[in-house]
Formats: C-alpha cells, structure tokens, sequence
C-alpha cells in the first residue's frame, strides 16, 4: 500500500505544502524513503493517546491514512 502512496509524498510540491509522515513503528526500507523526504516524522502507534493528540496538535488540513486489509 505504501508504495502505491509513495508519489504522494515524494512529488508534492515543497512550495505549497508541508509533509507529515507517521509511521507504526516498523521501519522498513520505503518508511525511510518517505521520512526522509518528509517535512515532519515521526512514529504514530495505533491507540496510543500521546501519538494520537501529537498529530492533532499537528493541525493538518488533510490526513491520508493508507491500511492494507
């Protein structure tokens, strides 16, 4: 899933938009790829009240959140 995802955040103009990527903890390959590439990063774990109140603090205008079945 990440991967189709991918270009969202790698090709998004710097210009008009701030990146935010969070992460579940695993750290693959394409998470670093995209953490990298990203203005803020940062692990997100499902559930976690702390995580959860940090990306609201984050005030982003639109959050994607790609989950594989």
């Amino acid at each position: 899933m990440g991967r189709y995802f991918e270009r969202w955040i790698t090709d998004l103009p710097r210009e008009r938009f701030a990146v935010h990527v969070y992460h579940q903890a695993s750290i693959d390959p394409l998470a670093k790829r995209l953490a990298a590439r990203a203005d803020v990063s940062g692990i997100a774990r499902a559930g976690d009240v702390a995580d959860c109140g940090r990306i609201r603090n984050d005030a982003l205008d639109v959050l994607v959140f790609p989950e594989s079945a």
